[in-house]
This record gives C-alpha cells, structure tokens and sequence, in this order.
C-alpha cells in the first residue's frame, strides 16, 4: 500500500493529555521555521500537524512518500538524558510510550516510507557517544548510529519490551535528536527574525510588512494544526492538515499582491475620516485589512472563502456601489445582515475583520 493512503488508513494515536497554550505555540513556531528552512533550499515539501506526531514533513506534494517524523518538545532546563528518552509516564488510560518508544512506533507502522525519526528540543543531551573525544553535550545533531554501544543496547531492550518485538529493531540510522536554536520564552520574537531573514534572501527586492506574514501564517498553521474533522483522504489531508511548497507560496504571493493594491486602502481611509471614522478604529480595521487580503488568496481556507462569498453575495444585493458617498453606511447594513446569518461565531474573526472584508471587496466590485 502507498505510504499517502497508508497514512490515512493508520489513524493516529489518541493524544496522551492537555499540551499547554506556549508549548503549542512553540511547536507551530517551530514548524514555521522548519518550513522556512526547506523553502529557502528549493525543496519539495508537504509540512502536516499534529497528525500522527508533532509534525510530519513528505519529501513531495505530488506522491507523498519519504516520511520524516518530528516529536517537538521542551523543558526549562537541564539536559536530557537516556534514561529520559525510554522512560514511561503515567496517562489517563494507562502506561504510555517512551519518547523514542512513540517514534520507533511510526517505524513499525510505517516500515520503509519512514525517512527519519527525530526528536527535536531547545535543551541539549547528555548521552555518551562511541567517539571518546566528542561531547553530545557540544553538538546540536545526533545521529544515533554515533551513539555508545552500550547506549545502544539499552535503547534496543526497551523497544523490544515496550512494543513486544521478537527480533532485533533497526532505527539506528534513520534516528536524530536534535537541538533547535528556538528560544523558548522569545520564540514568536525569533520566529519573526528568521521569516524576515529567509523571505528577503529569497526575495530582496520586496517591502514587506514582516509582522502581517508572521500572523498570516502563525494563523494558517494553528488552524491546520487544530483541525479535528476524520481524514478520510489525502486530499483531505493536505486541504486540512498541511501546508505544501505550493500552499506556502500562494500565500506569498498573495501577500506581494496585497503590497500591489495597497492603494485602494489609500483611497478607503481618507473617506472613511471624512465620514467621522474614529482614527483608532482606522488603524483596526486597517490590520484586518492586511491579514484578509493575503488570507483570502488561499483557495483552501474554506471558512474564509465562505465568508468572502456571503459578503460579496450581500453587497451585490444591496447595490453596494451606490454607497461610493457613504462607505459606514454600506459597512453597517452589510454587517448586520451578515452577522444575523453567522452560525457559529468563529473567535478569531472579529467586526473590524469584517468591516475589512467589506471594503475591499467593494473595491474589487466598484472599481
């Protein structure tokens, strides 16, 4: 069976407990940067969340096949140690997997489609290595081949004892525990730096708002990340669970289109003070204005596409262009006919969000 239908037919493990609010955050920020890094290379990519792990990257978005398994995690200090590594906690239905437990598990389902098997973390590791001269406390990737026979073998008798295998498991070549240089408490700080970094080495000649990529994305990735819905396809998968090179462009590209057309918010704002709009409320509406413009160049947020729809829908309605004197009162009356359809109040969209979808689709519409 192919590894992109296996990988649906498998379903992923029931997830041990609670992760709290920052470590998410990290996880996301993390897979922004990794994201980031395999762009700048010209590499293919398929980056999914939380599906079967923390993170699982494809090699191509055309076979999804090669899978590299990450486990993201954190602590506030201390190094981590073998003895971390295999050890077992305490869940709500029992004893779980170790943390190289719960990566070799990918390796049994998954047999040869797995790529890697990495442990990610901002704390280093003390493990002694077969190389008497090297200090695994030094370096920031390691390769589990380069690690101490005897903490080999000890790896090995826990796998076997924690899945019950009958014969010897092959993971040394294919293992990593790496080290990120992600700050734990500053991580959307340096996350930042790194977008701003990568996206002017790829295009230096762009004037781009670093702030609205970052939120635009950090937002594209939390939705993804957080999507719940059974995935009964691969289509499924990459509509809902990843984002592709391809995705991951088009939302570049999108953002560049919305520096082209940032003169239609030159025309908006000075109207909108000539007709008593409180500055304050200018300067809300215009951040919504940023983070739509770019979010409504991608095809797959079904939810805002939805939404870009029910507006559009309203105002053709309405004669919206006939407002061109009077651009509150088209706000309002598309507003409130829009919020009394909304089924479900989605949190993270707000008035000012759909006052900024009104206007610039009045002036797609009116232009």
């Amino acid at each position: 069976m192919e590894l992109k239908n296996k990988i649906i037919k498998i379903k992923p493990r029931e997830k041990s407990g609670p992760i709290t609010g920052n470590r998410i955050d990290y996880q996301q920020d993390w897979a922004l940067c990794k994201i980031l890094e395999l762009y700048a290379s010209d590499q293919d990519f398929v980056v999914v969340f939380d599906y079967h792990d923390d993170v699982l990257i494809f090699d191509s978005e055309i076979d999804l096949d090669n899978a590299s398994f990450y486990q993201v995690k954190t602590q506030h200090s201390g190094a981590w140690t073998l003895r971390d590594l295999i050890a077992h906690s305490k869940g709500e239905k029992g004893i779980l997997h170790s943390k190289i437990g719960k990566l070799y598990d990918h390796k049994i389902k998954f047999d040869r489609s797995v790529k890697s098997l990495n442990f990610v973390s901002n704390q280093c590791y003390n493990i002694k290595l077969s190389d008497a001269d090297e200090k695994s406390l030094n370096k920031n990737n390691i390769c589990f081949i380069e690690l101490d026979e005897k903490e080999l073998s000890k790896i090995r008798e826990a796998l076997k004892k924690e899945h019950a295998l009958t014969s010897e498991p092959e993971f040394e070549k294919i293992s990593f525990l790496s080290v990120t240089d992600l700050s734990l408490h500053d991580h959307s700080i340096h996350t930042r730096g790194k977008l701003n970094y990568y996206i002017k080495e790829k295009n230096p000649y762009l004037k781009l708002n670093i702030e609205t990529i970052y939120l635009t994305l950090h937002d594209e990735i939390k939705r993804r990340n957080n999507y719940e819905w059974d995935i009964g396809q691969s289509e499924e998968l990459l509509r809902n669970k990843a984002m592709s090179k391809s995705q991951f462009v088009s939302i570049l590209e999108g953002i560049c289109r919305s520096a082209d057309v940032s003169g239609n918010w030159e025309l908006i704002r000075p109207q909108l003070r000539s007709e008593g709009e409180p500055i304050p409320c200018i300067s809300r509406i215009k951040e919504a204005w940023n983070i739509y413009e770019v979010q409504r160049m991608d095809k797959t947020n079904t939810l805002i596409q939805k939404m870009r729809d029910a507006v559009v829908e309203i105002m053709d309605r309405v004669d919206a262009c006939d407002y061109d004197k009077n651009l509150r009162e088209l706000i309002k009356i598309v507003s409130e006919e829009y919020n009394a359809l909304r089924p479900v109040r989605e949190p993270f969209i707000n008035d000012d969000y759909i006052k900024a979808i009104v206007l610039m689709e009045y002036c797609e519409i009116c232009e």
